[in-house]
This record gives C-alpha cells, structure tokens and sequence, in this order.
C-alpha cells in the first residue's frame, strides 16, 4: 500500500530519478536496450498539446517511467498496461498508474479493454518478437477514440531484421489510405540516450473511418455488390444451378462478400447459414465451404443443430464451431463487436430466424462492420413475422443503429423456384472523439462518467 502522495512533484521527481538510476544500471542492460526512446515519446506528446485531462494508456509499461515523468507534466489520467505478471504487480505497488493492467496484446479485442477508451495510446519499444507482434497496431487504434493519438517507438534493428515488423510502414500507410489513420511521423529516426540505439518513432492519429457513416470503400463499392448480385453467373454456377437451384443463390451472396475486397487473412466472419447443405461439394455448409476454399481464415460458424456442426468439423471449414441459436438479444453465447461481417443465406424464414434477431446480429457485429443475407421474396407475402422486415430495417436506420449499404436486390432464382432478395446492413456506431479533437464533447466521451475501462 503506498502512503505517499504519488502525485505530488517531489514524490514524483524522486521516484523517476530512482526508477532511471536502478532501471539504467549496466546489469539491465538488455532490458532498457528495448524500452527506447521513452523520452523522446513523452516529449513528442508534448509537442502535439494533448489536453491534460486526456486519459492515456501506457503500453509494455515496464519500469513505469513514461507514467513518472509524464505525471510531472501534468497528466495524471494515466493506466499502465503490461504483458508481465511481475512487472504489473511492482507498478501496482508503486502507485504510478491509475490502473494497473495485465494483458497480452495480439489480435483484436485481446486486451480485454473498451472500444474508444483512451484519448492517447502511448508505447516505448513495445514491438518486438518477445512482446507485441505487428498485429498488435489493430488492438491500439481500436482502443483509441477518434482524434486520438498513438505514439510509439521501435528498435531499428528490430525494423530491419524482423520481416513481419519491416511490413509495420506499409499497413500503417494502408490505413491511412484507407481513411482509418492519418500520420504524423512515420519511423522518424531516433537516437535512445541511454542505450545509444537507434530507433524509429511513429505518432498516428486515428480517424473516422466514415464520415457521416460513408462508406470507407471505393465510391463504386455499392454498385459492385449490386452488379455481384445482378449479373449472370459464371458457367460453372449456372452448372450447378441447374443441377439444384439452392446453389444459385449461395454463389450470389459468397461472390458479392467477395466483392467488398476485404482482408482474407484477417477479416473475422460469422456465417448463420450452416443449415443450407452444400450438394455438389459434399459439405454441409455451401456459404462456409465457398468461404474458406476462396482464402478466407476467420471464419466461424453458429447453429442449434449439433449434427451439422460435426459434418462442418470434420471437412475442416471453419475457425470455430458454436452450438447456439440466433433470436432476441442475447441468445447468440458470443461477446459484444466481435466480427467484421456477418452472413446469412436463407435465414429469415418461419421457421428459423425472425427479424426481431436484427438487434442480436447488429450486437455481435463491429462498428463499420457488414451483414449480408438474402431471403426467399415468397416469405414477405406468406409469414406475417418475415412481412415487418424492411419496416424492422427502417427502424434501425432510422435510430442510426445502422445503414443500408446495398439493397433490397430483387434477382431471380433464388433456389429452383423461387426469386428472392439481397440486402447489405453496416453497423453504425455511437462515435467517441478525444480531447482536444473540435468534434469532442462530454457527450462523446464515456469517460466522463468514470465508467470502467474493462
């Protein structure tokens, strides 16, 4: 338990003169040799003249030094996250930090913490083979607000050497073409003081990735969804429609999924469809099976039916199988925003999902994420549930919950004998801007009433 003031000038100046004294001994020579740059980080958050009251996340906090001396210059708003159990429990002794975190930090959601809860993310060498891979960069900007920044730095050898961390520029510069980033130094050369190491710092501020809720795609990326849609079908899928028109469908929505050019390798997808068998293949899901033969990893799968999941199993189609039927809020046993795109063929329908599901999809989906599915048009007519529909769609519009991005498509053959419809939902999203961004408000920003960062 600390007794002392911890925020007060002299215990601070104290404790980062002992930190540095005993932290910078030739003994710990390969420790410090990693954390580099730290004071070139704290003064270039000072350059950027971040509010003070900003709440800032310290990542591979290590000896606690960035907290000590950005305390001196007024930040007290500060948590300290690391990904060693002993680490964590001296800076929890020595009080520097608001919240002391133990947590890896990998792919998306692996820290545990809140979307958009830091005004700053701030890390001292923390990319390195034996702490964050590159993938890391996606949990930092999903855990900063918008506006916000992340500043941190990084080995020069490490960035050389080291292939997945020499592609780090190039994903950073996507994003910023993407609209997710905007950057103020990229790898600036740095010389660390203490270990005489050169390094690279990088200050990103994230952005919206919609305007307004606009797409982040090409402009033409709805008009392609329609035409994945609209258009004839190769050879092959013709082929198989005429063999059993249930494929006829299935390809459409796989090849407009296709058309949104997202991520093979990283985009997360939960598909609902595992229901509809996959005749030509052999396999029990057409939508799982076109999916994962097409390069996408990530993809999971949901039904009740026991029996179909273990057919999915053994062909090996998914990342992950869950036993769970789709309904009201809460029925799915997943957590909040965890995929990039959901996908449903056929779902809608009396006897499965009804659109009062609409909240529990929109709930499992990340914001600025996508919901494909299409639905027999035969139903609107026959199923009084299925006939509220489009008006259950205007009424999530309509409370910004979320946006029509294609549809409804209307196109023939469905399945053999009937035609059907094809609809595109993005997730909107309640946007949360940092301090000091001129879009910030109290409104915006959750923090204000002190809620829990995780």
């Amino acid at each position: 338990m600390v007794t002392e003031d911890t925020h007060g000038y002299e215990y601070l100046t104290k404790a980062l003169n002992d930190i540095s004294s005993s932290f910078f001994d030739k003994k710990n020579k390969p420790k410090y040799e990693d954390y580099i740059g730290y004071e070139t980080l704290c003064n270039a958050l000072s350059d950027l003249n971040i509010h003070q009251e900003s709440e800032i996340l310290n990542i591979a906090a290590g000896p606690g030094l960035i907290a000590a001396r950005l305390q001196l210059m007024g930040y007290e708003h500060l948590d300290g996250l690391d990904m060693d159990s002993n680490t964590v429990k001296k800076l929890q002794i020595s009080g520097l930090y608001r919240h002391s975190i133990y947590s890896q930090v990998g792919r998306l959601n692996s820290t545990g913490l809140r979307e958009n809860a830091y005004d700053v993310v701030i890390m001292a060498g923390g990319f390195r083979p034996d702490k964050i891979p590159p993938s890391g960069l996606n949990e930092l900007i999903r855990v900063t607000r918008l506006d916000g920044h992340i500043l941190f730095t990084i080995r020069e050898d490490y960035h050389h050497s080291q292939s997945d961390y020499a592609l780090l520029e190039s994903n950073i510069l996507s994003s910023e073409r993407n609209g997710r980033l905007k950057v103020i130094s990229l790898g600036r050369k740095i010389i660390d003081d203490h270990s005489g190491l050169e390094g690279r710092l990088y200050i990103l501020t994230k952005k919206c990735i919609t305007e307004e809720f606009e797409p982040a795609l090409p402009k033409l990326a709805p008009n392609k969804l329609a035409n994945a849609v609209r258009e004839e079908t190769s050879a092959q899928i013709q082929t198989y429609a005429n063999e059993d028109g249930r494929e006829t469908g299935v390809m459409k929505l796989c090849k407009a999924l296709f058309s949104l050019n997202l991520n093979r390798n990283d985009t997360t997808i939960l598909d609902l469809s595992s229901h509809e068998p996959c005749c030509h293949s052999n396999y029990s899901s057409c939508v799982g099976f076109n999916l994962s033969s097409n390069g996408y990893r990530q993809v999971d799968v949901i039904d009740s039916n026991l029996e179909f999941l273990n057919e999915c199993r053994k062909k090996d189609i998914y990342r992950d199988y869950i036993i769970g039927k789709l309904d009201t809020i809460g029925s799915l046993p997943i957590r909040d925003e965890c995929y990039d795109v959901v996908i449903m063929y056929d779902g809608f329908a009396p006897d499965k999902s009804q659109p009062a599901s609409f909240p529990e999809i929109l709930r499992v989906l990340r914001t600025g994420g996508y919901f494909l599915f299409m639905m027999r048009d035969e139903y609107r007519h026959t199923d009084p549930k299925l006939s509220l529909l489009d008006k259950q769609i205007n009424s999530l519009v309509s409370e910004k919950k979320c946006k029509v991005f294609v549809g409804p498509i209307k196109f023939k053959h469905f399945d053999g004998s009937s035609d059907g419809s094809f609809y595109v939902l993005r997730k909107c999203g309640h946007e949360v801007f940092a301090r000091g961004s001129p879009r910030h408000s109290p409104v915006s920003s959750p923090s204000m009433k002190r809620k829990s960062f995780f």
